[in-house]
């Protein structure tokens, strides 16, 4: 039955097909299913609030997918970029099993400093030292770890966390008193920018302690509180005379990359470029159990994923099934008509793609809605000590939308094929007499 050539065909169920008599170049099914999709709301129609129901639970699906899709890779995506922003990507340090905030020197000449661009997918290098101190206040004292960091520095993340004050200035040739504090060590201490505060620095040997007077010109909170109340920012020449080393001499150097997926090969890359005594260590084997703790919110969005498609793939069979058995005495019509079984599944299968369609419509249309609220606004809070963030952070990424989307209308589409096949089962003599 390729075309339909009849001026008016007119069904006892309600539907009425009709057409002029020139040849419509279209097929059959599709028009039979659109005329479907138009007499849904009809008072004579017993589908109409099934089909509600299946649009409403594809398009709630869809909101929670994306919600959960956009806040998990958000929160990861921010977790990890406050983490490389307190260590780069991947460190050079020199071989050495003891765990310390007390670096050993390091000497800055090798090949590819400071033009780390040299290497392939390297974008940036810069030197670092730590010392361990005791920060001490009016009222109280606390242990911290001295960061020094030179001129070339990249202040990007700090200056997003300062929450007052201002970034220090450093320079190669003159030794700095500055130093960079976090929010919950000011707290503590009841520290306040413009203090002068007094670190002392233990030695060996029963020497007496080292003691620096030092100025606090800003406060920073990046949220990470294990790193926040650690790290103290300051002058690399600092930790350079404390320690005696040269003006070539660091403890550290971080390096950044401009893929973190390639953070692997690209370490690798790395330790094979250095000399044999420094080792590349990456910022996933620096952090371990906060990284781990990352790929749990994987497992997290895969389960609401499939449950989500699991509840709009049961509703959507309800409905075609629900849709056919409506539709029994039009499917007998059309097969007395010479209409093949294929064809017949067609239509109805051209309906169900019409629904799905509508209900990711304005599931995405809701959940991008939230997600772009949540952006702007940030109406939900999160516990900062727990999930390091003070705002639920989410991040709308069009090829994850995109494939959420494909995935549900085929995941959907050809999990009711199996049930359209009840079609084949229904002969035109019962359906003609059917009530």
């Amino acid at each position: 039955m390729p075309r339909i050539h009849v001026n008016r065909i007119r069904v006892r169920n309600g539907i009425c097909l009709s057409l002029a008599s020139k040849i419509v170049f279209m097929r059959w099914e599709w028009f039979i299913a659109k005329r479907l999709v138009r007499s849904e709301n009809s008072k004579d129609s017993i589908t109409g609030p099934v089909i509600t129901v299946s649009i409403t639970a594809i398009a709630l699906g869809m909101v929670l997918m994306i919600i959960a899709v956009a806040t998990g890779v958000g929160l990861q995506e921010r977790i990890k970029d406050k983490i490389i922003g307190f260590s780069g990507h991947i460190q050079i340090q020199p071989y050495d099993s003891n765990i310390s905030y007390e670096d050993k020197a390091i000497s800055t000449k090798i090949e590819f400093y400071p033009d780390i661009q040299k290497l392939d997918g390297f974008t940036h290098i810069q030197r670092t030292a730590s010392k361990a101190g005791i920060l001490t206040s009016e009222d109280d004292f606390e242990g911290i770890a001295l960061k020094g960091v030179g001129p070339e520095y990249d202040w990007t993340f700090f200056e997003d966390a300062m929450e007052y004050g201002v970034i220090p200035s450093f320079r190669d040739s003159v030794e700095s008193d500055s130093i960079l504090l976090s929010r919950s060590t000011a707290n503590r201490l009841k520290i306040d920018t413009g203090d002068e505060v007094v670190v002392y620095f233990i030695r060996d040997n029963n020497r007496p302690p080292l003691t620096r007077y030092l100025m606090v010109s800003g406060i920073y909170n990046t949220g990470l509180e294990e790193f926040d109340r650690l790290y103290v920012l300051c002058d690399l020449n600092l930790i350079r005379g404390l320690n005696d080393w040269h003006a070539d001499e660091v403890g550290k150097m971080e390096v950044f990359i401009d893929d973190f997926d390639e953070i692997t090969p690209q370490t690798t890359q790395l330790r094979e470029a250095l000399p044999f005594h420094l080792n590349a260590v990456s910022v996933l084997q620096e952090n371990p159990q906060l990284f781990k703790w990352l790929e749990l919110f994987d497992v997290n969005m895969f389960l609401i994923i499939g449950i989500m498609l699991v509840v709009a793939t049961i509703n959507m069979i309800g409905a075609l099934l629900i849709l056919i058995l409506e539709r029994t005495r039009m499917i007998g019509i059309v097969k007395s008509l010479g209409g093949s079984d294929r064809k017949i599944r067609r239509i109805f299968l051209y309906q169900s793609g019409y629904l799905i369609l509508r209900g990711l419509f304005w599931g995405n249309l809701i959940g991008i809605g939230i997600c772009l609220a949540q952006h702007y606004w940030g109406f939900v809070k999160l516990d900062p000590s727990t999930y390091y963030v003070s705002e639920a952070p989410v991040l709308l990424d069009p090829w994850l939308i995109l494939a959420l989307n494909l995935g549900t209308l085929v995941i959907c589409l050809v999990s009711m094929m199996a049930p359209s096949y009840i079609i084949m089962r229904i002969r035109p003599a019962k359906a003609l007499r059917f009530d």
